[in-house]
């Protein structure tokens, strides 16, 4: 497990779940003191087994499917827009061989087509979204039915993956997102059709009532302290702890944390070497404020500059995937709703951007979507970096402006205008804070695009 943890970059806790469910799920055989036992055989694999991991959970793989729709298909174009020439070179050889190859073959490569296209982004976050989504989704079940493939090919206007793959080289981002969108119509309509004929074939299976997609982008991504850390400058930047007033003893942040004493003291000696609080003995931990000179040290850290790496490229998938997510939410959002929005618009100090963020995520009704915008939000919080800067968000008159003029295109029913002026949002933070930082030495951060600049 710890070579493993060291291959996917993640902690042991989150390998331990790892292989829980690979063990509930019938692929291994694992032994107090033992290596794992890799068990599957697709040949002999239960077939009713098979049925049952779809049918127990038939309802959240079809609402993966819609949410692979709506999404999917902005954020690869994303991709294809901001890929390297030489990359897309490569590709196009491969392409023009295409029809040379088994239509098996030709999935294949389109799936590595795709992944590659991914890691062209820049983005830290969109490779394991995908992932998440194509696991909930049972992608690597359904492939081993034939039936799937048929209902594909045969659906729509989608016939081959070259056609895709076509759209995608081109860079033609309108073309790339309509060609994509009917791709994952068509898988949505062949996995639809699949889970009806297993649920005649085994009418006892039911299903297990409620949602279990998940898409944690913080969980055990480093150890507990820098959990730790990250929270406290997510407060700190957000007011609950104000520069010259005292954190919480650290038996009382043990305790709100869960952690024994030594690792706080560690998240506490990494505030006082970022320049986030100064620590006096006898005393306690005094918040300071961050000067330019202290973010710069930050930059050095290697856990902080991934933090904000992380950070931008939530900014970046936050602009691509929230006008899909508006164009959901936009019908169900009511008069009580608007008229709050208009009662904050009114007060200086009212943060209505993230009012209205807030609002649109709370009216999902894909529950896969609601929960990728909740934790894409949890990092993109006022408190994180953004706050910091010219005292935040609150005195962002551009911000402000950009957030009314979308309220306004929402209290005249202009949902296209509307979800645009939400993504130009997140695009303007995304500038400002990214050149911040590349002021203060995070040379990487030029990697993270703004979406709208490739438009």
């Amino acid at each position: 497990m710890r070579m493993m943890c060291d291959s996917y970059h993640v902690g042991i806790r989150t390998m331990k779940d790892v292989m829980a469910r690979l063990r509930e799920e019938g692929y291994i055989r694992t032994e107090e003191r033992k290596h794992a036992v890799v068990i599957y055989d697709k040949g002999i694999m239960d077939k009713d087994f098979a049925a049952r991991s779809v049918l127990e959970y038939k309802t959240c793989i079809l609402d993966v499917c819609e949410t692979m729709f709506w999404i999917m298909p902005p954020i690869f174009s994303f991709s294809a827009a901001v890929c390297r020439d030489e990359e897309m070179k490569k590709w196009e050889t491969v392409l023009k061989n295409m029809h040379r190859k088994e239509p098996a073959v030709r999935t294949k490569i389109l799936l590595s087509f795709l992944n590659e296209f991914l890691e062209q982004s820049g983005n830290f976050l969109v490779r394991d979204l995908y992932a998440s989504l194509e696991l909930y989704a049972k992608m690597p079940l359904f492939q081993n039915y034939k039936e799937l493939e048929i209902h594909i090919l045969t659906y729509n206007e989608f016939n081959s993956a070259k056609w895709v793959m076509e759209a995608l080289v081109s860079r033609d981002g309108p073309e790339t997102e309509r060609r994509l969108g009917i791709m994952y119509e068509a898988v949505r309509y062949g996995i639809g059709r699949q889970l009806y004929r297993l649920s005649r074939e085994f009418p006892d299976i039911q299903e297990k009532g409620s949602s279990v997609f998940t898409f944690d982008i913080r969980y055990e991504r480093n150890a507990f302290y820098m959990q730790i850390v990250r929270d406290l400058i997510d407060k700190i930047g957000a007011g609950v702890y104000r520069v010259g007033a005292y954190l919480p003893p650290e038996a009382v942040l043990a305790e709100n944390y869960g952690v024994c004493i030594s690792t706080v003291r560690r998240a506490l000696a990494m505030l006082n070497e970022i320049g986030f609080a100064k620590t006096y003995n006898a005393k306690g931990t005094m918040v300071i404020w961050q000067e330019d000179e202290a973010i710069e040290k930050c930059m050095k850290n290697k856990n902080l500059k991934m933090e904000t790496l992380l950070y931008l490229s939530s900014l970046q998938l936050m602009a691509i995937i929230i006008k899909p997510a508006a164009v959901l939410a936009f019908p169900y959002i009511d008069e009580t709703d608007k008229n709050s929005m208009k009662a904050r618009s009114d007060h200086a100090e009212a943060l209505l951007f993230e009012d209205i963020i807030r609002c649109v995520t709370d009216r999902q009704t894909l529950p896969p979507l609601k929960i990728i915008l909740e934790s894409i939000g949890e990092l993109i919080i006022s408190g994180y970096y953004y706050s910091m800067l010219c005292d935040g968000p609150s005195s962002d008159e551009t911000l402000t402006v950009m957030a009314k003029e979308a309220c306004g295109y929402l209290y005249a029913g202009d949902v296209s205008h509307f979800s645009a002026h939400l993504s130009k949002c997140y695009c303007h933070i995304l500038n400002y804070v990214r050149d911040y930082m590349i002021k203060c030495g995070l040379s990487e951060a030029k990697k993270i695009v703004t979406p709208y600049t490739i438009e």
